[in-house]
């Protein structure tokens, strides 16, 4: 839930600042690329926020020797590159825990040498994997304390208490359903676009109006974008 949610606020105040920016006459590179459909961690880092991501490759990665001293100081300059960018949401613990994880599961990569999938199964059972360990990753960075992240995690390997309360089927089906489209919608991006501004105004009016209601269905009262405080 927090990986949806996470990614629906950085790549929507993304993207309002792409469009108010080309108001003005700007054109600001875009920020994310589907980066859930990533099979592998190197992957993940060319689609996730591609500001950040480009910036510490080319001040903080490259500054350090990238990979010109052999594997051994391309897995230290990894490392410290993601410490760093880990560092640089904040001077928290779990900040520097995240940036660690994200450094290990890259040079693990490295180390493995894993080709490109080939093939559709191949290519979902990757990404789904990666899916998972980006999940985990966050765990780390949503937890307030070390602690709250070994509660998160070890809960994982719990039975459900009988008086849990667990999030209803709506919200299930709407978490599953957010994942299939960012899934699928960037197979033929512009084809699904130009397809949906085509359909008659009240057609897309009723899409629109029921994507709303169902968004003010949730809602709980204001909340500033996450990424404000970074």
């Amino acid at each position: 839930g927090y990986a949806l949610q996470i990614y629906g606020d950085f790549s929507g105040y993304s993207d309002c600042a792409i469009g108010v920016a080309r108001l003005l006459g700007f054109e600001l590179p875009r920020n994310f690329d589907f980066p859930y459909r990533s099979t592998a961690p190197r992957e993940f880092w060319r689609r996730w926020h591609i500001s950040l991501s480009t910036w510490l490759r080319d001040y903080l990665y490259i500054s350090l020797g990238d990979n010109r001293g052999g594997n051994w100081a391309m897995y230290r300059n990894l490392m410290l590159t993601m410490t760093l960018g880990g560092l640089w949401h904040g001077a928290s613990w779990m900040f520097v825990i995240w940036g660690v994880y994200h450094g290990s599961i890259l040079v693990i990569d490295r180390l493995l040498g894993l080709e490109d999938p080939k093939g559709a199964l191949h290519r979902t059972v990757r990404t789904l994997a990666m899916f998972q360990l980006t999940c985990l990753g966050w765990v780390f960075f949503r937890s307030q304390t070390t602690g709250d992240a070994w509660a998160v995690l070890g809960s994982l390997f719990q039975p459900v208490a009988a008086d849990a309360r667990l999030p209803g089927a709506l919200v299930g089906w709407v978490m599953l359903g957010a994942f299939a489209v960012h899934l699928f919608s960037a197979i033929d991006e512009d084809r699904l676009g130009r397809g949906f501004v085509r359909l008659p105004a009240v057609i897309q009016g009723v899409i629109y109006a029921f994507w709303v209601g169902l968004l003010m269905s949730f809602q709980v009262g204001a909340k500033p974008f996450i990424y404000f405080q970074f």
